[in-house]
């Protein structure tokens, strides 16, 4: 019978029931949070059940799922399968960049700590930039672990100068669900700086 006990599962997913030589059709039954039931008359394809999570249990995660299948024979008797402590995750997580500032437009030089919010689902955040506003990105890095926030480093001056820099995050859960984050306004790379002219009397 599949899925086993304490699966993680998302989106559309097939159950499998395994059932005697004498099957004539296999009830199956979700119960716990997300709530289905299906009647698999025909055998040729095997006793399945390809369940629409998305559309039977909605958004959100469910947790302590039960999942059953009931096969009967031509006469009645029946024969009960299980699985327990099922999860279905159809919740994407949450993620904001926080730096640099969203809204306004800041100046950077050498190197930048790129960071993000993201929610306690998540168990990565990949980063990308973009060096005019969008048109392309380029991957700079994943955070896998999360240790204090959501970052990793730009080293700014492995690129040009520019006023139209943006962020962007990407995280993912681990059924695989993402939801991405852009920064709002644009930020600026100025590895020279300031050129003071210096006026040497000999």
């Amino acid at each position: 019978t599949s899925p086993t006990n304490n699966s993680v599962l998302t989106g559309t997913f097939r159950i499998v029931a395994v059932a005697p030589a004498d099957t004539k059709n296999v009830s199956f039954n979700v119960s716990g949070g997300c709530s289905a039931t299906y009647d698999d008359l025909v055998s040729s394809d095997g006793w399945t059940w390809d369940f629409i999570s998305t559309s039977s249990c909605g958004s959100g995660e469910y947790t302590n799922v039960f999942i059953s299948a009931k096969a009967f024979d031509n006469v009645g008797n029946s024969q009960l399968f299980s699985v327990s402590g099922i999860t279905i995750d159809n919740d994407a997580p949450e993620v904001l960049v926080i730096n640099p500032n969203a809204t306004t437009n800041t100046t950077h030089r050498a190197g930048i700590v790129v960071s993000a919010n993201a929610s306690s689902d998540a168990n990565r955040v990949f980063f990308e930039y973009s060096p005019n506003g969008g048109g392309y990105w380029i991957a700079l890095g994943t955070d896998f672990a999360g240790a204090g926030g959501w970052n990793v480093t730009f080293d700014t001056g492995s690129v040009a100068d520019g006023a139209d820099y943006k962020i962007r995050a990407n995280a993912t859960d681990k059924v695989g669900l993402s939801s991405v984050s852009t920064m709002a306004g644009n930020f600026t790379i100025d590895n020279i700086g300031q050129v003071t002219a210096q006026i040497t009397v000999q």
